[in-house]
């Protein structure tokens, strides 16, 4: 993040910040996707963007910015400026207004490092019947959806269930 930040003047190419970090391109947008819910590109072009409008309220021209935040042309600037704040930038000039994206910083947080003690017994072979269906990752806590699910599944699919299992597997009977 902080190589994008000293970059943020001119042209950046996003492969210039996988090579820094010396992760592959495909890899780090994926993960950074992951981890932002917005792509690298988008990021970037929204700091960029952000930084422009705070020179802006400053005094900048606008021409001096496109060209310093790596537009072609003004108006390539003023039509990206315009979608994302939905001022023209002499407008926001003028108003003193506009938008901010900050800066994404990363915290991590490392968990565990418990001693667990387990032993591996040997069970007999066995079914195990369910149900199926997509749910969003959960890391701690109750997961809602799961609990949903189990509670979805009605008194005829449990013993739809344990009819298929028994006709499967008798005791006895492999």
């Amino acid at each position: 993040m902080e190589y994008i930040e000293q970059h943020l003047e001119g042209e950046l190419p996003l492969e210039d910040i996988s090579r820094y970090i010396g992760v592959p391109d495909c890899h780090f947008r994926k993960i950074f996707l992951a981890l932002t819910n917005m792509t690298l590109s988008e990021y970037v072009k929204n700091r960029k963007l952000s930084q422009a409008n705070k020179e802006l309220l400053q005094g900048a021209s606008v021409t001096d910015l496109a060209y310093k935040y790596g537009y072609q042309s003004v108006d390539g600037f003023t039509r990206a400026f315009k979608k994302w704040c939905g001022l023209l930038p002499s407008q926001a000039a003028k108003l003193k207004q506009g938008k901010v994206c900050q800066r994404i910083s990363f915290v991590v947080s490392v968990k565990g490092g418990n001693m667990m003690e387990y032993k591996i017994v040997e069970k007999p072979a066995f079914y195990v019947a369910g149900v199926s269906k997509r749910v969003p990752l959960q890391f701690e806590g109750v997961n809602n959806e799961i609990v949903k699910l189990a509670e979805s599944i009605t008194e005829e699919q449990r013993k739809e269930r344990r009819c298929t299992v028994s006709r499967i597997w008798s005791p006895g009977k492999w």
